[in-house]
């Protein structure tokens, strides 16, 4: 693939994930899996003392600290490890191809 085809492919591949609303029935299973997910999780990080409540000293910096947290790792690690890496599901790729793709986005994400 040449230079300008693959910035192209990434471009759209990044407008795709971007302006993409997921429809109602994702967001119900979104929510569910993280309620599920809060349910079995939060109660044994509380527990173990891995996770601890400590209210922040000013509004801002709790502000601050969600959107750090929003920005970096959560959306630019999935920009890049989801959408830049793996084909998107439109593309005409072979099962093996996009197979590859996840193997190499989750190697390196564990890198």
């Amino acid at each position: 693939m040449d230079p300008q085809a693959l910035i192209q492919t990434l471009a759209r591949r990044l407008t795709n994930a971007i302006l993409t609303i997921p429809a109602k029935r994702d967001w119900v299973w979104a929510i569910a899996l993280l309620l599920i997910y809060g349910a079995v999780f939060l109660p044994i990080g509380l527990a173990t003392g891995f996770l601890q409540w400590q209210l922040p000293s000013s509004l801002w910096l709790a502000i601050d600290v969600l959107l750090r947290a929003l920005l970096m790792p959560g959306l630019s690690e999935e920009l890049f490890f989801r959408v830049l890496l793996i084909p998107h599901p439109l593309e005409s790729v072979s099962l093996t191809t996009r197979g590859g793709w996840i193997g190499v986005s989750w190697i390196s994400f564990v890198l």
